[in-house]
């Protein structure tokens, strides 16, 4: 069969960009390794009777303009942003967290620093 896509990883990102792909008239094949899909969206047995999210947390950094634009809720995936998307604690006792909005994390790196909060991107 002839693809016009070959992603390879089956992770959440190399599921996300083959149903990107797929989803513009794109045929696609994804291709996975394991014998199980999701990369760090996992939930895994470690032990028997014992399952953990071996890095699920990632997920909740997922950008929700991603999970609408594939339609996922439609195939019955949850999601919660994570919000603030990260806890940034300094060595001097300081801290800062990065927020979904780029200027929220301006003005919390700006208490740290008004020069880096400046610097572009």
């Amino acid at each position: 069969m002839d693809f016009d896509a070959i992603v390879i990883g089956a992770g959440h990102n190399g599921l996300v960009a083959a149903c990107a792909l797929a989803q513009e008239g794109s045929r696609v094949v994804a291709l996975e390794a394991r014998d199980l899909v999701g990369g760090a969206c996992v939930t895994e047995e470690i032990a028997p009777g014992f399952r953990v999210s071996t890095a699920a947390y990632s997920f909740s950094l997922f950008r929700p303009e991603i999970f609408d634009a594939l339609q996922l809720a439609k195939y019955g995936l949850s999601f919660y942003a994570k919000e603030p998307r990260m806890f940034v604690p300094l060595p001097d006792g300081r801290h800062f967290f990065v927020w979904r909005d780029a200027a929220r994390t301006r003005e919390e790196i700006a208490r740290i620093s008004e020069p880096l909060a400046q610097r572009p991107g």
